[in-house]
């Protein structure tokens, strides 16, 4: 176990809460002397499918949630570049994979929450199967703490009546996304909460000679704590 110990005299007088930017300044206030900064990865978008009329059913895998990270900064300097990450777009039909969330970063990259990779897409199948691979979560670094994202899961195709999409990771502090589908019908994943670093759920379909696109994922966020 790592302890790490880092006293703060002063009282918490403000916080900052940023949901875009790139490359953008934050500036510390002129009272503030220490900020406890919190950094969370765009989450990826889940896989798209197309599925074909007749007895056959499609499921796409969940995007991976961004990752996150935690850093005391004591004797803070006046500014400190930043940016938040996009979620990733879902994927719009079979070949097609939810795209990658985007990094968020504090200070010019010495603190990075990755983002989510995208989930896989699915083509059609006429057997119960395994199909769409669920996205990976991001990685963190430069934190005093630094979390893995949540991986999303593989989509599920049961029979070719019933198939489900898989679920989108699910982040620090957001719900993630998940899709189902019924017979004769093709579903598009849901997209993760706004701003929560989730995965996008993956698209679905059975018996349905149409595609469907996967839900994005939440972005980023950075959270600054300001004390005296």
């Amino acid at each position: 176990m790592t302890v790490v110990s880092n006293s703060i005299n002063g009282s918490l007088k403000s916080v900052q809460v940023f949901t875009s930017g790139t490359a953008a300044t934050y500036t510390k206030p002129a009272n503030i002397r220490n900020i406890l900064v919190e950094c969370l990865g765009g989450g990826g978008g889940g896989g798209g499918v197309t599925c074909l009329a007749g007895a056959f059913a499609s499921s796409a895998g969940g995007g991976g949630a961004g990752g996150y990270c935690r850093r005391l900064i004591t004797s803070a300097a006046g500014t400190y570049t930043y940016t938040v990450g996009p979620g990733g777009a879902g994927g719009t039909s079979f070949s097609v994979n939810g795209s990658a969330g985007t990094a968020t970063t504090f200070s010019g990259g010495t603190m990075s929450a990755g983002g989510g990779a995208g989930g896989g897409s699915s083509a059609a199948f006429s057997v119960a199967v395994a199909s769409g691979s669920g996205g990976a979560g991001g990685s963190s670094s430069g934190g005093d703490i630094n979390f893995t994202g949540q991986a999303g899961t593989i989509g599920v195709i049961y029979s070719t009546a019933v198939a489900f999409g898989g679920i989108g990771g699910s982040s620090h502090y957001g719900a993630n996304g998940v899709a189902t589908a019924s017979a004769a019908n093709t579903v598009a994943g849901t997209t993760a909460v706004a701003n929560s670093g989730s995965g996008g759920g993956g698209a679905s379909g059975t018996n349905s000679g149409t595609s469907a696109s996967g839900g994005a994922g939440g972005s980023g966020l950075i959270i600054v704590y300001e004390y005296s």
